[in-house]
């Protein structure tokens, strides 16, 4: 069975310090001021009027539509025919993206971009208001783990449980960056594979090789597949600086023509090239609620119509793993309010990072080495899918403690999409497994496709003599945490009998050095530092009603030489022949003795 590392549960572990902050906006204030003449609603209505006190009296603006940014000229914006608009009435322009500018006295006095959901009276999806009718929904934030999910989202965190989000804590990357994760989430399929060590791992029919690469014409790709079958589809890739884009790199040269019913890349190469939108900064205001209020529209627009949408957020995250917590707030509010309008009823949402932060320096420290390989993923199916396929479900469930990979969120995504299009999609000789079926307790990364050098099960550790200096700490360590977790509304006391055989494990070295390419060296002599010591025994309880019962006791104690630091990141594993269903001491009180 692998060994995974179990630092990602701690959200503050000590080998962290010093990278970790904590803020909820960006100062905008020294960027150009503008009056406020031009106000968007959530909704998408435009009013355009004369602020209160305002010293302009007297003004007028127009709009203008834009669109372009079609490859080979994915700079360029097109804009069409200027249009006025009327002061003081609320309007909505039925275009998904223009550029508004007011002029007073013959001077530019307001100049900004919008975007919105617009009706498409040609979009006439079918309704997926029936039990195997689902929608999909994946929104991505770059460079994301899942321990820094946590550590900077707790509003989040807290709608996505009231909201029944299940999270994958083997969820594992499979290559460096943000085109080689997404890829296989949207396709199954990779690229590049001879220099990523995916040969052998993946069949050949998984090799998506084709040079300057155009993602639109992909026909089997999920979005290519809504579309195809009448859903509204939606591609919200916010491209972190002009000229860029998840599909316009590498193997990739742009689209040939918009890949979805609503594509907004002419609305963020206008807003990098015109107010510098990858600082964050719309003039003196946010910019991301107004990137996630896409998301949040056109999921709420088409509630109980077929739909697909992925939403790809860059530029505040990619070399910054603090900047995750900018999203705390408008995330939070966007999922309550879609909980509220239904939009949960039937969609699937993901809620994933491409993989952990890859740039700023947290990445260099021991966990921040397995935090880059263990991206955010989470995944909410609506109640009415529990109902109607339990046995999927409760597997579902099961998987969300085992190894998983990008290869695997694509077959359960592509199972969705299977079951509402009422189709069967053929699959690639080697395929990932949907999180449907369930996978394996000795799943190895091989098997999910994983390659070595992102691999994070643990293998044993030459460390043992180095921590032999933490055995005498280790007994106290585990009675003072069964002290503070057992339940003393039941239980009395308890003795542990722990064996001498502690079993030693860490990370690999190509792990601990960062290693991305197989071809690039890497520090073989790199110190592991952090070691898991495995510790299995007996352990007895009595209880207050004179009985007592005994099992099986097994922690994972981790062990920081350079910090000298000896803890416990999550409950023992405890086994007790009476209490079959339970697994951690705190709940034995609920076991019927």
């Amino acid at each position: 069975m692998p060994v995974f590392s179990k630092h990602e549960h701690q959200h503050h572990d000590i080998d962290l310090d010093g990278q970790i902050s904590h803020y909820r906006v960006i100062d905008c204030s020294n960027k150009t001021a503008q009056p406020p003449l031009v106000t968007q609603l959530r909704n998408g209505e435009i009013l355009v009027g004369r602020p209160h006190q305002s010293p302009i009296r007297s003004f007028k603006c127009a709009y203008a539509e834009m669109t372009g940014t079609i490859y080979p000229r994915h700079r360029t914006v097109t804009l069409g025919k200027w249009t006025n608009l009327p002061i003081g009435k609320r309007i909505f322009i039925q275009k998904d993206q223009f550029v508004i500018k007011c002029f007073a006295k013959g001077q530019l006095v307001f100049h900004n971009s919008f975007v919105w959901i617009s009706d498409k009276p040609r979009l006439n999806p079918f309704s997926v208001k029936a039990p195997t009718k689902y929608n999909i929904a994946i929104f991505t934030i770059d460079s994301t783990s899942r321990n820094q999910f946590r550590r900077h989202l707790p509003l989040t965190m807290k709608v996505m449980a009231e909201s029944g989000f299940e999270h994958f804590t083997g969820f594992t990357k499979i290559g460096d960056n943000s085109a080689i994760n997404l890829l296989p989430i949207l396709t199954g399929r990779v690229f590049g594979a001879g220099s990523r060590s995916l040969v052998g791992l993946v069949s050949n029919d998984s090799f998506y090789e084709q040079k300057n690469a155009d993602f639109s014409t992909f026909k089997d790709s999920l979005i290519a597949q809504a579309r195809e079958a009448g859903c509204a589809t939606l591609w919200n890739d916010e491209i972190g600086q002009t000229g860029m884009g998840l599909f316009h790199y590498y193997n990739f040269g742009g689209f040939r023509k918009p890949v979805a019913d609503y594509y907004y890349r002419p609305f963020y190469e206008y807003g990098m090239q015109k107010f510098n939108g990858m600082f964050g900064c719309d003039h003196q205001d946010q910019f991301l609620p107004k990137w996630v209020n896409i998301f949040e529209q056109f999921s709420t627009k088409y509630a109980d119509r077929c739909h697909f949408s992925f939403n790809f957020i860059t530029t505040l995250t990619h070399g910054s793993a603090n900047n995750a917590e900018l999203f705390d707030v408008p995330l939070s509010e966007a999922l309550t309010r879609m909980k509220a309008a239904g939009v949960l009823d039937n969609t699937v949402i993901v809620l994933q990072g491409d993989h952990g932060q890859r740039i700023s320096w947290i990445q260099r420290r021991y966990v921040g080495r397995i935090e880059e390989r263990m991206s955010q993923m989470s995944i909410h199916l609506p109640d009415k899918f529990k109902t109607e396929y339990p046995e999927a479900y409760e597997n579902f469930v099961k998987n969300s403690n085992r190894l998983t990979s990008n290869f695997d969120v694509y077959e359960t995504l592509q199972d969705i999409m299977d079951k509402t299009l009422e189709k069967t999609t053929k699959r690639t000789e080697k395929h990932g497994r949907s999180l449907f079926t369930e996978i394996p307790k000795n799943r190895t990364c091989q098997d999910a496709m994983i390659p070595e050098n992102f691999c994070v099960c643990m293998e044993k550790s030459p460390n043992k003599v180095q921590m032999a200096k933490f055995t005498k700490d280790i007994s106290p360590l585990i009675q003072t945490r069964l002290s503070e977790t057992l339940d003393p509304t039941c239980m009395k006391d308890f003795s542990i009998d722990l064996n001498d055989d502690y079993q030693y494990y860490t990370v690999s070295k190509k792990v601990r050095a960062g290693q991305r390419y197989p071809s690039h060296k890497y520090n073989a002599d790199v110190a592991r530092e952090i070691n898991e010591i495995e510790v299995k025994g007996k352990l007895t309880i009595n209880l207050k009603n004179g009985k007592s019962i005994s099992g099986s006791i097994t922690t994972r104690v981790q062990a920081n030489s350079a910090r000298s630091e000896l803890k416990i990141n999550a409950s023992p594993l405890v086994r007790f022949e009476q209490c079959p269903s339970i697994f951690a001491p705190e709940f034995l009180c609920s076991c019927q003795t």
